[in-house]
């Protein structure tokens, strides 16, 4: 044995070495524990100095455990398994942009059917990267992981530390008592775990063992994961450097600056102290700040402190000076917000500084101002000596009392205007803060006619409070067992605690216990739609708003069904007029269930659509469907859903949900989309702007006037034309009433008319833009649908914004008028530019393509959905639904709507019995009708002739009852 062999050469008092455990390990080998590494090396040194123990045994310090994470549901694959691993590391690292560090697969487990669950180690470095991810990246898959944490366990004697092939108990141990005896047949009332009884033996404590021996929850089995997580090497945290972010700006007076304060983010850094002067008034007070910030005011200048965390205490206030001590805690700086007038004296100004500065001590202090004097220490050279000279007084200042300035001479200038540029706006510190500036930096681009000053000021600790967490009852119930079982186990200690280290120790393990449960829950992050523009006076407007135009009083149960139902009177005129209103009736409830029902049901299919696969699912939304369109269509409650969706003319739920998700991803998320046999392509079609993503001070209109041609100067018609299926746009461009120049172009197919008059727009201002600035250009075109939408302000079409964007662009050098003139009526020069657009139609080859559009795509997905409802083999299921099972609807119908059947139509000649007019109001009313006309649907009676386009109405009601009677008489010769 090797510990015998140490034990015969090696004295551990002559070497003094304490050994504070010792215990064997696989391979025949043993693992040493001493007290101290100094310890350790002596003993290090002696096994190797040794040259019988240097050839019995190898000597080294295990490395520390690495973090190792378990990934869940990889599919095998073929290849050999040593590239498979290598393969899918290599697209880990990729994938999740991973530093090139070693990343390797210690063993597989099996997961769920042919998956399997591997778990890899990997350098700390790698795992601080990838920790705070909720699925890691491989390629075009995802998978979901955590950290892997669980003990050696064997599952037969149930204890810890060994494999259950490496138990040396031959018999396994039930999980429930603590026997050796096959699980299923134990007769115990009450569970009892054999590992905390043995703990409580061992330490004489009283740990609650009330539990079987494989739970999850045993005090045992989260003392060895405790432990693990405790000798695993997690990388050093890098320090954690805290700073205050103080914005120093001039607001100009401007209400937009002012109220865009609460919103403004630079970097992703908010700041936590505001110095300002000049802010906007309104009879007297400021507006546009929340209630819980904490502000310090003078006329001209404020001190305001948004950070919750940080106090505030007032020095000094006068008109345009605000002094207040801003605090941490353990720190104080002094802050200074100062505005000088561009009028005022400014040696008198600066006498008052300095009187402030005498009566009150600083041994540090942060000045912000607007001083509006300019000099070479704080911006570009000056030329002009008076302008040096009046800076002066505040230079001699700054030199008196040993000031620094952050301004750098190359920097930006702090106030700027169509005018202008200056330097006026300086931030200094005294001499003890100089190692603590950070990023100091001049913002442009803002709302006021001066720049903002953005800077930290390093090692102040202004962090802000973490977010409040709410936990539902299942996660409190959790926490409640968690905490109940580690007071159980650390109770016992309680009596033991004798000084204040041992009595802090235990808290914090509670602590520790308390805070490991929380973090396991997933954290639900509400995200607010924040813009400049919102301010707390719009916050109070829209809630006033709200409670007064939703229609429904507060604290009615009824209300958030009514909000989206609409819901009026038109349903009841049926029942006073009921020989009036029999049809509208229906059309009334078949509007109400189109407008409100169906989007209510289908509300937030964005999110749960991926479910749509499921069978439960698809029966569930066809099962709501089925109550309101038992109320349109008057029928029995045991009609089956087939026969209703039919008579109703209702696409199933479960079909339209598909369709409304699909819908989904190719406009929101830009994916393509498989529907039916069918792709659509995100790129084929119009993707609608975000109005959000636009300010409202961007959102400009084009005006245009109805003033007839004049004649003079340019003129430049355009127009769009869709002439046998083919679509074109022509330009004619009329000097003093002589044409001089023309040009068309051919759009695709499937282009609009709308989207041709829009490329006539589009050439016509490409043809502006080659004409001298000093012409005018009057832009003439009959659509005003694409004057309208550049007239409006908002607008969703990339089109009409491009439109918008190259007017008012070339509007600057050029004047460029849009007018409306009337189509065909007897303008001869818009005739001329109809007649070219015709002729672009027929061009022989099609020089654009645009996009589809959204009324396009929605056409489109309602006919997949259609053909998706009549599937192979549906068309005989509903012939025979409609022409055998005649009987079977007439019963589901009531008699007195049956009567009102019998009446809706009469065949051609002139017989008429319920059945068929059942029928012939499924054909004339549904959408049965669109798939059931055509010779291809209707046997050869002599009745059909021509294409569906050839078909008159009066021949649809022919082929109509001409299928019925057949059908009849076909079923009376079987039955016969």
């Amino acid at each position: 044995m090797l510990k015998t062999a140490l034990e015969g050469k090696i004295k551990l008092k002559d070497i003094q070495v304490e050994v504070l455990s010792c215990r064997p390990i696989q391979g025949n080998g043993i693992v040493v524990k001493i007290k101290t590494p100094e310890m350790l090396e002596k003993l290090k040194t002696t096994i190797m100095n040794d040259l019988t123990l240097r050839d019995k045994c190898q000597v080294y310090i295990p490395k520390p455990r690495v973090p190792h994470i378990i990934i869940f549901d990889i599919p095998p694959q073929d290849e050999d398994e040593a590239a498979h691993e290598n393969n899918f590391i290599l697209q880990l690292k990729d994938s999740n942009e991973l530093t090139d560090q070693e990343i390797k697969v210690v063993f597989k487990k099996k997961g769920r059917g042919s998956l399997q669950n591997w778990i890899l180690a990997m350098q700390p470095k790698n795992y601080q990267e990838i920790k705070n991810k909720k699925r890691l990246c491989c390629g075009f898959n995802s998978y979901c992981f955590k950290e892997f944490l669980e003990p050696l366990r064997c599952f037969g004697c149930y204890r810890f530390g060994h494999l259950k092939r490496n138990c040396r108990e031959t018999k396994p141990t039930c999980t429930k008592c603590t026997a050796n005896h096959d699980p299923k047949g134990c007769t115990k009332p009450h569970p009892i775990c054999r590992n905390c009884v043995l703990y409580n033996k061992s330490t004489n404590l009283k740990v609650r063992a009330d539990h079987m021996s494989n739970s999850n929850l045993c005090p045992m089995y989260l003392r060895e994961i405790e432990f693990i997580a405790k000798h695993t090497i997690y990388g050093s945290v890098p320090p954690i450097v805290f700073s205050l972010c103080v914005l120093q700006a001039n607001l100009g007076r401007s209400r937009m600056a002012t109220q865009e304060l609460p919103n403004i983010c630079f970097s992703n850094k908010i700041p936590d102290v505001f110095l300002l002067q000049e802010e906007y008034l309104k009879k007297g007070k400021v507006i546009g700040f929340p209630l819980n910030w904490k502000i310090v005011a003078a006329l001209n200048g404020k001190a305001i402190i948004r950070n919750k965390n940080l106090s505030i205490l007032t020095r000094y206030v006068s008109q345009n000076t605000v002094i207040a001590d801003i605090s941490d805690g353990t720190q104080t700086i002094p802050v200074v917000s100062v505005y000088i007038p561009h009028s005022s004296n400014k040696n008198s100004e600066i006498l008052k500084l300095e009187d402030i500065f005498r009566n009150i001590n600083f041994s540090h202090i942060l000045i912000g101002r607007d001083f509006n004097m300019r000099h070479e220490l704080w911006g570009p050279e000056i030329h002009n000596h008076r302008i040096f000279d009046q800076a002066a007084p505040l230079v001699s200042f700054i030199l008196k009392y040993d000031l620094i300035i952050w301004n750098g001479k190359d920097s930006e200038p702090t106030f700027e205007t169509v005018n202008g540029k200056s330097w006026i706006d300086i931030t200094m510190f005294s001499a003890n803060l100089a190692n603590k500036k950070m990023n100091w930096q001049v913002i442009e681009n803002t709302f006021s006619d001066h720049n903002y000053l953005v800077f930290n000021v390093e090692s102040f600790n202004a962090t802000r409070d973490p977010p409040r967490i709410f936990f539902n009852y299942r996660q409190i119930l959790k926490i409640c067992k968690a905490v109940h079982q580690k007071f159980l186990e650390l109770q016992e200690e309680i009596q033991t605690i004798d000084r204040k280290q041992k009595l802090e120790k235990w808290i914090e393990e509670l602590t520790n216990t308390i805070n490991q449960i929380s973090q396991s829950f997933p954290i639900k992050v509400i995200k607010h739609l924040r813009v400049p523009w919102w301010d707390s006076e719009l916050e109070d407007e829209e809630a006033w708003n709200f409670a007064n135009q939703r229609g429904v009083p507060q604290g009615s149960c009824s209300g958030p069904l009514f909000w989206n139902l609409v819901m009026y009177t038109a349903p009841t005129t049926g029942k006073s007029h009921p020989s009036l209103c029999r049809r509208h009736n229906c059309c009334n409830q078949r509007r109400i269930y189109y407008g409100a029902i169906e989007p209510y049901l289908l509300f937030g299919v964005g999110a749960w659509g991926n479910r749509l696969k499921l069978k439960k699912i698809r029966y569930s939304l066809n099962s709501l469907q089925r109550r309101p369109l038992i109320k349109i269509t008057k029928a029995y409650r045991t009609i089956s859903r087939e026969a209703l969706q039919v008579i109703a003319g209702v696409v199933p739920l479960d079909i339209k949900a598909k369709g409304v998700f699909g819908k989904f991803l190719l406009t929101t998320i830009n994916n393509d989309i498989k529907l039916g046999s069918k792709i659509f392509k995100w790129e084929d079609y119009e993707t609608k702007l975000d109005p959000h993503n636009i300010h409202p001070a961007d959102n400009i209109s084009i005006t245009y006037d109805k003033h007839k041609p004049s004649g003079e100067e340019i003129e430049i018609y355009t127009d769009g034309s869709n002439f046998n299926d083919q679509v074109g746009a022509a330009i004619v461009v009329f000097y003093y009433n002589a044409e001089i120049f023309n040009t068309t172009i051919r759009l695709s197919d499937f282009a609009t008319v709308y989207q041709a008059e829009v490329t006539g727009i589009q050439m016509a201002l490409e043809l502006i833009s080659t004409i001298e600035p000093w012409n005018k250009s009057n832009l003439y075109t009959d659509s005003l649908s694409v004057l309208e939408a550049l007239n409006t302000f908002k607008t969703s079409k990339q089109d009409i914004l491009a439109i918008k964007n190259d007017i008012l662009e070339m509007s600057k050098e050029k004047s460029i008028t849009l007018h409306w003139i009337p189509a065909h009526t007897g303008i001869q020069r818009n005739e001329t530019a109809d007649s070219y657009a015709k002729k672009a139609t027929t061009r022989p080859n099609i020089e654009k393509i645009p996009k589809k559009s959204f009324k396009q795509l929605k056409n489109a997905i309602s006919n997949v959905q259609i053909q998706i409802w009549f599937r192979p083999g549906f068309f005989s299921a509903c012939q025979f639904l409609l022409e055998f099972r005649a009987d079977q609807v007439c019963g589901s119908m009531k008699p007195r709507h049956l009567n009102c059947l019998a009446h809706f139509g009469d065949p051609p000649d002139g017989s008429i019995d319920v059945r068929e007019s059942v029928y012939l109001y499924i054909y004339k009313e549904t959408i049965v009708r669109e798939h059931l006309t055509g010779p291809q649907h209707y046997p050869d009676n002599g009745l059909v002739s021509g294409t569906r386009g050839e078909v008159s109405r009066n021949q649809e009601e022919e082929v109509c009852h001409g299928l019925v009677v057949t059908k009849v008489a076909i079923k009376s010769s079987e039955l016969s």
